[in-house]
Parts: C-alpha cells; sequence; structure tokens
C-alpha cells in the first residue's frame, strides 16, 4: 500500500486552526526528527600494514594513521578499514598533491611500521638478557617468556634464545 498524500483539500478543515496565534507558535518550535546532511567524501586507498586490532595487537593504531593523514591532508577527518582497503573521509574534496602524498604514505610499508613504533616503544626489539652476557638460566628470560604481555616478536626472539640454549641438543 503507498503513501497517502494530503492534498489541499484534505488540509482545508484545519486552515483556521493553523492561523491561531497558539498553532503558529507550535509550528516554529518544532524542530524536524529527520535533519539531512551532505555524506562525507570518502576515499578508499591501499594499505601496506595491518591495523591494530583483535586479530593483530601488533599492528599500526588508526589513530596514529589518522594523524599522519591529518599531516599531510588538513582536510582528512576520519579513518576506517574495511575488507582490507583503507577508507579515508574528507571534510571537501582534497587537492591532488595531498591525494599523492597521502597515496604515498598508505604505500610506505616501513614509514607505517616506524609509526607503530614509535607509538609502542615495546615492539622495538632489544636485546635480550642472554645475549648480553647473563647467565644461561636467567629467570628474567622466562620471565619474559611466562608474562602474557610481551609482544609476539618479542616472545619468538626470546623463545629462539631458550630453546638454543636449553631444548636443542647436538
Amino acid at each position: 500500500m503507498g503513501r497517502y498524500r494530503f492534498t489541499a483539500k484534505d488540509l482545508a478543515p484545519l486552515a483556521p486552526f493553523l492561523k491561531l496565534p497558539f498553532a503558529r507558535q507550535v509550528l516554529e518550535a518544532a524542530v524536524p526528527v529527520k535533519t539531512f546532511t551532505k555524506s562525507p567524501i570518502v576515499e578508499e586507498l591501499p594499505l601496506a600494514v595491518s591495523v591494530q586490532g583483535r586479530k593483530d595487537p601488533n599492528g599500526v593504531p588508526l589513530e596514529v594513521l589518522l594523524q599522519e593523514a591529518q599531516k599531510l591532508s588538513p582536510t582528512a577527518t576520519g579513518i576506517a578499514v574495511r575488507r582490507g582497503k583503507l577508507l579515508v573521509t574528507y571534510s571537501k574534496p582534497p587537492e591532488a598533491a595531498e591525494r599523492i602524498r597521502l597515496d604515498a604514505l598508505f604505500r610506505d610499508k616501513t614509514r607505517l611500521n616506524e609509526l607503530a613504533v614509535v607509538r609502542r616503544p615495546e615492539l622495538r626489539v632489544a636485546p635480550t638478557p642472554a645475549a648480553a652476557g647473563a647467565a644461561a638460566d636467567d629467570p628474567s628470560l622466562v620471565k619474559l617468556l611466562r608474562d602474557p604481555q610481551t609482544p609476539d616478536e618479542r616472545w619468538l626472539t626470546a623463545f629462539r634464545e631458550y630453546a638454543v640454549k636449553h631444548l636443542i641438543k647436538d
């Protein structure tokens, strides 16, 4: 069933009521239920690294990507990742030079990984205690392996060192 469209004939009996001062005040104070805004400008760009999330806690945080994007294009207002693609929203269309710089940024894997390391220093690969000349059965190495907060990359490096010293026999 279609939507009924009111005609002038349907609304004619209400005309005397609408001319009353009280009715005019009510109509002026009415707030529209739905307002229409311009849809943001969205551009899809490739992304060379993974983004930090539940599946990849060691990825680059979205807020870092947004900060870098806003340095290159002040009109960038938001960033999202959907189906492996990076979506950048703008308040107004970016200039061609800004688009080129953003595209180059999001394709540069080394620069993006550096941003993640600068933001999260625990991702830096530091020498393990045994590699620095500590005793073979160093309790700090075992503590590092048992700590659930240890990043994966750091844990694998420590485990490799532990395995070579204690588990693998020639």
